[in-house]
């Protein structure tokens, strides 16, 4: 009797609740509300079906029916090089999905800047670029709602494989964060998602680019060869794993976020 009545609280009557609930939410102009619902429901009556008509209405719900491999926009920063006209639509791959969040890498190198700004030895947990994208970054590209959507992340930082003597130093927590060289590896698989164009914004800036192309070289977070540089990406599934002096200002940046939906 209790397993029977546990099958039918979870396969109908907590679903049904939180589908009415949803409905609510939609009834009364919420609809992402009404999305972060069914989107965790979403094998129970119409919920998927809802949920992608809403994100063809409106680009800001396509995070709720966005699957690995999807691209989708979320957030804006300066990429065309015309500060006139406004800040562009920030493109993201999602390359993960698990417990009802999503994993994004933004498409393209959107900034140049170093990993930190004086030539020392230090680790991701101290390093400028850390603050610049939890502070300068998070606050300049996100809306109070996209904010409320990015996840506070933990982080590990592992050591160089390479080499013994540089540290990864202590975990962290963040909301946007470079991806380190084992999750690179791990979900960069193919050239099309390890190469990033850099925006216009930072070419026009003289940032390094790949020859003959417009591939970005960017920082991840893993310390190179000595805790006074750090492990770059390179072009056909290549990584410095020697790395570069922290201060090089040539480089950019590729950001990524968890989303909770």
């Amino acid at each position: 009797m209790t397993v029977t009545f546990s099958v039918l609280l979870f396969t109908f009557i907590i679903p049904n609740a939180r589908y009415n609930k949803a409905i609510q939410l939609l009834n009364s102009g919420d609809n992402s509300a009404a999305c972060s619902i069914l989107s965790k429901i979403s094998d129970y009556k119409d919920s998927s079906k809802i949920v992608n008509e809403l994100t063809l209405k409106d680009e800001s719900l396509e995070i709720y029916s966005a699957k690995i491999g999807d691209t989708i926009k979320f957030g804006k920063y300066e990429q065309d090089g015309k500060n006139e006209n406004g800040a562009e639509a920030i493109e993201w791959t999602v390359l993960d999905k698990k417990d009802n969040k999503i994993l994004l890498l933004c498409n393209n190198c959107i900034e140049k800047i170093p990993y930190n700004n004086t030539l020392t030895k230090i680790t991701w947990k101290d390093c400028t670029l850390r603050t610049w994208l939890n502070k300068d970054f998070y606050n300049a590209a996100f809306s109070d709602f996209e904010k409320s959507k990015i996840d506070s992340t933990r982080l590990i930082n592992h050591d160089n494989p390479s080499y013994n003597v540089p540290k990864g130093g202590k975990n962290t927590v963040d909301k946007v964060f470079i991806l380190s060289l084992n999750e690179a590896k791990f979900y960069l698989k193919s050239d099309s998602l390890l190469n990033a164009n850099a925006t216009t914004h930072v070419i026009n800036q003289n940032a390094s680019t790949g020859s003959g192309n417009d591939y970005g070289i960017w920082w991840l977070r893993t310390p190179g060869a000595t805790n006074s540089s750090a492990v770059t990406s390179h072009l056909h599934l290549k990584f410095s794993t020697m790395g570069y002096q922290v201060s090089h200002t040539l480089y950019s940046v590729r950001p990524a976020l968890w989303i909770e939906l």
